[in-house]
């Protein structure tokens, strides 16, 4: 295993143990590091599926690039609903584990879990 790997591994695990603990700063630290790391493995395993997307006459290098412009997108404009779909998409957390890091009500993170997926599909579909 690479050291790069290792120390990104062991800073992944350091983050969610503090974070764990209660300290909710360590999330802000976490998102980032998941993200980027979710993004090359979507990548790879896009690049790895045979005929992906043809049917479409799309490349999944584009797709992915299409999908980073409109998250750049939304978190300029709507930051609270980016944030939203960063937590639950990418963090893999639920609805009342977002409500809670973003201090939110239950029914405000649904409302902006909503807002935020049909947006992004409007997004990737134009």
């Amino acid at each position: 295993m690479k050291e790069s790997v290792k120390r990104t591994d062991q800073s992944v695990t350091e983050l969610l143990l503090k974070w764990g603990s209660g300290d909710k700063g360590a999330l802000d630290e976490l998102i980032p590091l998941v993200y980027d790391e979710l993004r090359k493995l979507a990548a790879s395993y896009l690049r790895r599926k045979p005929g992906a997307h043809k049917r479409f006459g799309h490349k999944p290098e584009v797709e992915l690039l299409a999908l980073d412009d409109a998250l750049n997108e939304l978190a300029t404009t709507n930051p609270q609903h980016s944030r939203v779909i960063e937590l639950r998409f990418f963090g893999g957390l639920t609805i009342d584990e977002t409500a809670d890091v973003m201090n939110l009500s239950h029914a405000t993170t649904e409302r902006y879990w909503s807002f935020a997926r049909a947006w992004l599909r409007r997004e990737l579909v134009a």
